[in-house]
């Protein structure tokens, strides 16, 4: 775990403050004294502040993300914004970046003519090893068999 976070892979960081957040959230909640009397509804993004999280992520997939810069996006702390977007998707928001990128990169794979350190590149992963641990752990392949299954699919239509 500890290589993951300081091996310079692109998400270890967004990961480590995702959970950080998360884990200091629940600390908080549990020591104070309100606790028990306060039962919050859980809150929902406005369909406009969805949007506006989703475009930037989308539009920023190669670069290194962070929750601080997603959620300033909408204008909220990087708590009430990890919250609200999964109350809302049914995902955290580093499993959503994690999917979009692995979305990019099953399209990436398509052209042939990339190298798979390129496409993780492009994709915004970290490096190539990062990219296959990723495709392991959603899709139990790797992208090199991605893209040749890919390719014979492809080549038979």
């Amino acid at each position: 775990m500890q290589e993951f976070f300081y091996n310079g892979q692109t998400g270890g960081a967004f990961y480590l403050e995702s959970v950080a957040t998360a884990v200091l959230a629940q600390i908080i909640y549990r020591r104070s004294n309100l606790s028990g009397r306060l039962k919050r509804p859980p809150e929902f993004l406005d369909p406009n502040l969805l949007k506006s999280a989703l475009e930037y992520i989308r539009a920023h997939l190669s670069q290194e993300l962070n929750l601080k810069q997603i959620a300033a996006t909408v204008g909220f702390s990087p708590y009430h914004f990890a919250r609200a977007f999964k109350v809302t998707t049914g995902l955290s928001p580093y499993q959503y970046v994690l999917r979009c990128r692995l979305e990019l990169a099953q399209q990436l794979l398509q052209n042939q003519k990339r190298s798979l350190a390129q496409v993780a590149v492009e994709a915004g992963f970290g490096n190539q090893s990062h990219m296959t641990s990723v495709f392991g752990q959603m899709l139990h392949t790797t992208p090199k068999r991605y893209r040749q299954e890919m390719s014979s699919i492809l080549d038979y239509v």
